[in-house]
């Protein structure tokens, strides 16, 4: 009966805790800490396109830029236009698997924008942090917060001067610390 009770407590314990989402190595780009491509690389991450392109489920990520930021959602988007792609693009994303809690990124692009918004979601695409309308340098890194303890994806929107959105991703293997 004793050991019952036991496993029963295990059991709750065990289903009541928070499912935390997990990429696996070939659903990310691998890169070391260096930023040198050592693996899998997922066709998908980190490339970019126009807006006009987007996918159901990147608007519904995008639709997320918090009201505080601009006057509504609206104003971002209002004032958006879908251009053509001619921009030489590269962004090397790095350590993925992250080894810390910093991400660093490495833009080769010859796209001149004036504001940037970046956003940070689970794999179901849900919200959990974000960087509105900064102008970072073409390496920077980014501290990712503690919420972000695992696995998430990383959105981001490049708006230039004559307002032409573009818009990529990429999946990331969170720190486990």
């Amino acid at each position: 009966m004793q050991h019952l009770f036991k496993f029963l407590i295990l059991v709750v314990l065990f289903s009541s805790c928070k499912k935390e989402f997990h990429f696996s190595k070939d659903e990310i780009t691998e890169t070391d800490a260096s930023g040198n491509l050592v693996g899998n690389i997922n066709p998908n991450d980190w490339k970019l396109k126009s807006i006009s392109d987007l996918t159901d489920f990147e608007k519904k990520v995008l639709l997320q830029i918090p009201l505080n930021f601009e006057t509504s959602k609206d104003t971002i988007y209002k004032n958006i236009k879908s251009c053509e792609n001619n921009f030489n693009f590269g962004l090397v994303v790095y350590a993925n698997p992250m080894k810390n809690s910093v991400l660093k990124f490495n833009l080769l692009s010859d796209i001149r924008y004036e504001k940037l918004y970046t956003l940070i979601t689970d794999k179901e695409g849900n919200f959990i942090t974000g960087s509105f309308g900064f102008y970072p340098a073409k390496i920077s890194e980014e501290r990712i917060s503690a919420l972000v303890k695992r696995d998430f994806i990383y959105h981001y929107l490049f708006i230039t001067e004559d307002s032409c959105g573009y818009y990529g991703s990429g999946n990331v293997i969170g720190s486990k610390k």
